[in-house]
């Protein structure tokens, strides 16, 4: 086993223990336990972009989706400020985990969650939320539903789905969100190969660019792709509102 923490606003967040590497890989035999681990180097990231910008975070409604065992994401969301954070994840043992830290409730992506009420985040946070098996339009139903009118998700993940980021984007796009991406912001985001995206619908684009100036357009590199056109068309109408 080995202890784990993560730097939030200068201070570490200790969570805990979990498996060392070697084990963990022992233990994924033929079973998805991939929330026994802390990918720490994402939920950093996810901190740090809330720590520069704490209007997205201080008195807000917090979900967090995909917690795994040390709700990392929600326990740093209360630190900065957060009125609640609910921790949620698909696996009901993963969660009986989690409530160690913090309300946790069962979540899966795409399904109704009692305790999870559609429209009750102003911030929805995760991170390493995408696995080869990931359904990428239920992650993305999950956000949409999840968010309030005005609510924000941050999310940083490593591509692994076919698409990578220009496929999360119209899927989003889908599902009423735009997306954006956070530049890599010194060597250790570029060598970890984890993007930070920000989602939001277009009516909260202006104000989110208030608190997020460096967010730039997740689209796709081709200049006849209709996603990428749908979503230049509705960023420049809510901007024009």
């Amino acid at each position: 086993m080995e202890l784990i923490s993560i730097n939030v606003a200068g201070k570490s967040l200790e969570l805990g223990a979990q498996p060392s590497y070697g084990a963990f890989n022992g233990l994924c035999q033929g079973e998805d336990r991939t929330g026994l681990r802390l990918w720490a180097l994402p939920a950093r990231r996810v901190v740090k972009f809330l720590e520069d910008a704490p209007s997205l975070v201080r008195g807000k409604r917090v979900v967090e989706l995909g917690c795994g065992a040390h709700a990392a994401l929600a326990h740093a969301s209360v630190l900065l400020g957060a009125t609640s954070a609910l921790a949620t994840d698909g696996s009901s043992h993963i969660v009986e985990l989690a409530s160690a830290h913090g309300a946790a409730a069962q979540l899966r992506f795409g399904e109704p969650c009692v305790d999870a009420p559609p429209g009750a985040a102003d911030l929805v946070v995760g991170s390493e939320l995408l696995y080869y098996n990931t359904d990428l339009d239920a992650l993305m139903a999950t956000i949409a539903d999840q968010l309030s009118k005005d609510g924000v998700c941050v999310l940083c993940v490593v591509h692994r789905i076919y698409g990578g980021a220009a496929a999360l984007a119209a899927s989003a796009l889908k599902h009423g969100l735009l997306a954006f991406d956070m530049p890599a912001n010194d060597d250790t985001d570029v060598v970890d190969a984890s993007r930070l995206h920000v989602l939001c619908r277009a009516g909260r684009v202006e104000s989110l660019f208030d608190s997020a100036p460096l967010l730039i357009p997740v689209v796709s590199d081709s200049d006849e792709d209709d996603d990428e056109a749908a979503f230049l068309k509705a960023a420049s109408g809510a901007l024009d509102e």
